[in-house]
């Protein structure tokens, strides 16, 4: 047991430890035919780290990628994102994925406590733009310090067989933990040792890794047949030439017959794993695998094992988020600070709980297939819609054709918090922190009554309106590209003869800008309605504010202008890119390929911001009419935090005191999530 790691990995593999060889039965000893149970009990020990590990890493090597706005988490296309940003994540390296690369540099990082990706340049065209294509794994390295021994000055590393000397700028560095220094992260079983062992020990660790790499052991294989005599020379040899420290980065000349392994981790924390005679449970443990993910059940049940493997996908989460945070700090932001490199996240939701959600009407079905990480299709009505135990039918139902008028309840007013408990900025669906946020900032009590209802309302709109316009782009999408395919078709000039005026005018008719009013106009007629009502039953009065009032159809005309907006908005895009097309001298697919993804990305998050913004906006109208009814005089805006990139004379948000003669100037950033509210609360 006290025998040196090194000769006892040597005799695993030799022939003079037969009959006992083989990495199950000749590890811990030379000439032996057996093991002692401590020795099988360590070496088993062993294979659990590496169990706990490797589940670890295939976790978060299944897990895909993508880029997202920075500031909301909305997803971006990757052709909408600076080339410098995406290359070396979507070239990956030496035919591994970057999320296989990723998985791997989370086992790096669990058991040295640091990973290194250096930013290479592989193709001549990466060269030529002076910008990373591949992140590049480093095995071997050491750092050097600064003269005050406050930074980090440069980084030797050695990738395939050349040593070379790099600034920090060039490197990707993920560290496990830096409980000892800032510099260098710590292996979970180092980290344990190194508790254990005192203060003293953990300066002395962090001193050689700065100054020597702390590079992990190795382990020498010998494939050839040698008697007793020659092994034991070559051990010496072996030992007297490569180990220690101060032997680190040292050029490794080996006998005929014989490869080296690296370790990941190192003969000291190995042999305190022995000493302390730590069990299969508490290795599991300190990596956050429970038994049941090992595949090994140990009496739990069914209820047991799932929330288990629930606290572990949220561990896995957690270490995924570490490694977005490096990425994007150390490269990504350096370029774009708007985007974010983000992996996808494991599904922690109680699926009892959301169940009950779904039963009692608080969530609806696409929302819980959300929340467990499996599909969603915003597009199917029936999975939109709020349903109440008896029979799941749906809210509101009469048994008669639903009129286009609002009145369908919304019966999410009990928690709309999200199951991960986390705050979601710029979302009105989580209606109980948005109003605990308003309540903590200084609104009132009563004021919280209109803030709700207003986020309750505009939400039972949003999730109507939202499939309506998604299949409105869907649709959109394929006669644009039909007319497109078409018009190209029957060109046989060169791609600069393209007029983009002229080719938009032909895509888009005037029947695409009606079949929009027409959906949108719905999704202010709703709002209004529900506006109007919450502000009667709050206030207990009675308000003549129907939708063929005129100060109602005035309201209306005006909000109609913004359907122009999107119109305009759509048409522009598609403008440019065929401008970018003619410019560049696309291919047709390229051209097809990405007018399809444009209406897509309409499909999906442009649907949903769309009904969200046009309900926020019709209710803030209507319910401004309301209060003026009741003579209110003043009004404040509560429920939003603002948004600190958005020009102050459009973002009104937290305003107080507003006079009724400029309420009707109100400008809000687009993602704003507040409602408009009376200054002091109407005489009931």
């Amino acid at each position: 047991m006290r025998q040196d790691f090194l000769q006892r990995i040597k005799a695993a593999f030799s022939a003079f430890n037969a009959p006992a060889s083989g990495a199950a039965n000749g590890a811990f000893g030379i000439g032996k035919n057996r093991i002692t149970l401590t020795e099988q009990s360590a070496y088993e020990q062993v294979e659990w780290i590496s169990t706990a590990v490797d589940i670890i890493k295939g976790h978060i090597s299944a897990k895909p990628w993508l880029f997202v706005n920075a500031k909301n988490g909305e997803f971006i296309p990757d052709n909408k994102i600076n080339k410098k940003v995406v290359a070396p994540f979507a070239n990956g390296y030496a035919g591994n994925t970057i999320s296989q690369m990723l998985g791997a540099c989370a086992a790096q990082m669990l058991l040295t406590g640091n990973a290194l990706f250096f930013l290479g340049e592989t193709t001549a065209y990466a060269n030529a733009l002076q910008s990373p294509d591949a992140l590049i794994p480093v095995r071997s390295w050491s750092i050097n310090m600064d003269g005050a021994g406050l930074a980090i000055k440069s980084y030797r590393i050695t990738i395939g067989n050349k040593t070379i000397i790099v600034p920090p700028e060039v490197i990707l560095h993920f560290r496990n933990d830096t409980i000892f220094s800032p510099f260098v992260g710590v292996g979970n079983i180092t980290k344990l040792r190194l508790i254990a062992e005192g203060e003293v020990e953990a300066q002395n660790f962090v001193n050689n890794f700065i100054t020597n790499g702390a590079a992990p052991s190795l382990a020498v294989i010998d494939q050839k047949d040698r008697n007793i005599d020659v092994v034991q020379k070559i051990h010496k040899d072996l030992i007297n030439r490569y180990s220690g420290t101060d032997k680190a980065g040292a050029l490794m000349y080996l006998y005929n017959g014989m490869t080296v392994q690296n370790l990941q981790t190192t003969i000291k924390d190995l042999q305190f794993i022995e000493q302390k005679k730590y069990n299969r449970q508490t290795i599991l443990s300190k990596f956050g695998v429970p038994p049941v993910v090992a595949s090994i059940p140990d009496g739990a049940n069914k209820a047991i094992a799932q929330e288990m493997r629930r606290q572990f996908y949220g561990d896995v989460n957690n270490i995924m988020a570490v490694i977005e945070q490096t990425i994007n700090l150390q490269f990504v932001h350096k370029i774009d600070e708007r985007v974010s490199f983000k992996l996808d996240r494991y599904a922690t939701g109680d699926v009892e709980s959301i169940v009950q959600m779904v039963n009692n009407g608080i969530i609806n079905p696409n929302r819980a297939s959300e929340l467990l990480g499996e599909d969603f299709d915003l597009k199917d009505a029936s999975r939109n819609s709020f349903y109440v135990s008896a029979g799941l039918v749906p809210l509101g139902y009469t048994g008669t054709a639903e009129e286009d008028s609002g009145e369908k309840e919304f019966a999410g007013g009990k928690k709309e918090t999200c199951a991960c408990h986390k705050k979601h900025i710029n979302s009105p669906l989580f209606v109980d922190d948005i109003c605990a946020e308003a309540l903590a900032a200084g609104a009132k009590q009563w004021q919280v009554k209109y803030l709700r209802a207003s986020l309750l309302s505009r939400n039972s709109t949003e999730a109507k309106y939202t499939p309506k316009l998604s299949a409105f782009f869907e649709a959109q999408g394929e006669r644009v590209v039909g007319k497109l395919k078409e018009y190209l078709a029957q060109k046989n000039a060169p791609r600069d003869d393209i007029d983009p005026e002229l080719l938009i005018s032909i895509l888009f008719g005037n029947d695409e800008t009606s079949e929009l009013r027409e959906i949108i106009g719905s999704v202010h007629k709703s709002a209004i309605t529900k506006a109007v009502k919450d502000v009667a039953n709050i206030s207990r009065a009675d308000l003549n504010l129907d939708l063929t009032n005129p100060k109602i159809k005035a309201e209306l005309a005006k909000l109609g202008t913004a359907i122009k907006e999107i119109d305009d908005t759509t048409r522009r895009q598609v403008k440019d890119i065929i401008i970018r097309a003619v410019n560049e001298s696309w291919n047709i697919e390229d051209i097809y390929k990405n007018v399809q993804q444009q209406f897509q990305n309409y499909e999906s998050w442009h649907a949903r911001t769309i009904a969200r913004s046009e309900s926020r906006a019709a209710w803030d109208a209507a319910a401004v009419e309301g209060y003026k009814e009741l003579d209110v005089k003043f009004f404040d805006v509560i429920g939003c935090s603002g948004d600190d990139d958005w020009p102050e004379t459009k973002n009104w948000c937290n305003r107080q005191n507003i006079p009724v003669s400029i309420i009707d100037q109100a400008e809000f950033h687009p993602n704003h999530i507040g409602a408009i509210v009376p200054h002091s609360q109407p005489i009931e």
